[in-house]
């Protein structure tokens, strides 16, 4: 089985308004294993206290935990009919979600969303065709006699 991943990305924040364990809890949800998330302290323009949110996934077991989330299987479907437009030249696989639809169990994409999340996909050669083919066997159109999702 090859590789299809070389890691994702999630980053989002919370404002001082916001309960950093709500917005960790719905990065959860999203997927995202709560060992891998890291927090950043941080100031705001008007010196208002921010916490940036990063997880970076790289290894197999953590990918599985992000594919075969409830979040990741309600916008499969989604992500295969804009994989065009989500895929830009260098690999990578861009998605938004809204932090208060993930909190709420809500899921799907929102291109305006204040969660980000950045999937290196891997090509050989790494041309944007072969990058959107890769990401559709991903996502579910497999070959046959490949019962496994390629990680």
């Amino acid at each position: 089985m090859k590789r299809l991943v070389e890691r994702i990305e999630v980053e989002t924040f919370a404002h001082a308004t916001e309960s950093l364990e709500k917005v960790m809890e719905a990065l959860e949800r999203a997927g995202v294993p709560s060992g891998s998330i890291s927090v950043e302290k941080t100031k705001g323009h008007y010196g208002n206290d921010i916490n940036v949110l990063r997880a970076n996934i790289s290894r197999s077991a953590g990918m599985r935990v992000f594919f075969d989330s409830s979040f990741f299987s309600n916008i499969k479907s989604e992500i295969l009919n804009t994989l065009p437009e989500r895929v830009d030249d260098k690999g990578f696989l861009y998605l938004r979600m809204d932090k208060q639809d993930l909190f709420n169990g809500i899921y799907r994409l929102n291109d305006r969303g204040d969660v980000r999340v950045f999937i290196k996909i891997l090509a050989y050669p790494s041309k944007r065709e072969k990058v959107i083919e890769n990401a559709k066997e991903l996502f579910g159109h497999r070959p046959e006699g490949d019962k496994e999702r390629p990680l």
